[in-house]
């Protein structure tokens, strides 16, 4: 039996065509991971196991794919570090514990969009020891300027603590897909603010920027300008 994943109490195996979850203090072992009733999931060539983890019971119904019922989520990260996209995979146990069969289809984000998944989850899928939710309380972010864009950078919010996943810059854009710029001319920045975009469904719900600039003029009439940015799917 070759080892696929070990981290404290959890840990993922595979022996012939079959992949084994245990976990210790959920009183799991040797749980078959499946793709349906009867075909064995394997891991994906060119990728790691990056984290395990078992969720007893999911404040809402994570991705969406299944039942809010008792999950394994695995995530798995490309070996070369080009590919920036993370492979999220929901497996729901069965009543007897022996086998989680895999729902729906793979999901596919960037490690921001992975922290933006724990609020979903309710627990930490990026080991930083932090679950990840502005929902009650926004926080303050700093944003910057570089080739004529203005980018965040989700290390600023949350350190990644070492661990192999890099925060990239994320760029803002327009509903076009141009890049979105102050216009200096007019506007002058105020503050930016980091909370959650509440959509139709858990799987839409994500990160929101709100960055607030004030017109150039003195008059009140100018107005502050309320810019909100969504985190899309793929983070």
């Amino acid at each position: 039996m070759s080892s696929l994943f070990a981290q404290g109490n959890r840990s993922l195996s595979q022996q012939s065509n079959q992949v084994f979850f245990a976990d210790s203090d959920a009183n799991l072992s040797n749980v078959v991971l499946r793709i349906n009733g009867s075909d064995n999931w394997s891991p994906s060539s060119n990728y790691s196991v990056y984290n395990v983890l078992y969720v007893p019971h999911t404040p809402s119904a994570g991705l969406d794919f299944g039942a809010n019922e008792p999950k394994i989520i695995l995530i798995e990260k490309a070996n070369d570090n080009a590919n920036i996209l993370l492979k999220i995979y929901e497996f729901e146990l069965s009543i007897d514990q022996r086998s989680a069969i895999q729902d729906s289809t793979i999901s596919y984000t960037t490690s921001t969009g992975l922290a933006a998944l724990e609020m979903q989850y309710g627990i930490d899928l990026n080991n930083n020891l932090v679950v990840s939710d502005f929902d009650f309380i926004p926080k303050p972010i700093q944003l910057s300027s570089a080739n004529g864009s203005i980018n965040f950078t989700f290390s600023s919010v949350e350190s990644n603590l070492g661990n192999v996943l890099a925060y990239t810059d994320l760029s803002f854009e327009q509903s076009n897909g141009s890049a979105w710029v102050i216009n200096s001319a007019n506007e002058t920045f105020i503050s930016s603010i980091l909370g959650v975009g509440r959509e139709s469904s858990a799987s839409a719900d994500t990160f929101k920027v709100s960055i607030l600039t004030d017109g150039a003029g003195s008059s009140a009439l100018d107005g502050i300008h309320v810019n909100e940015f969504l985190l899309n799917e793929t983070g």
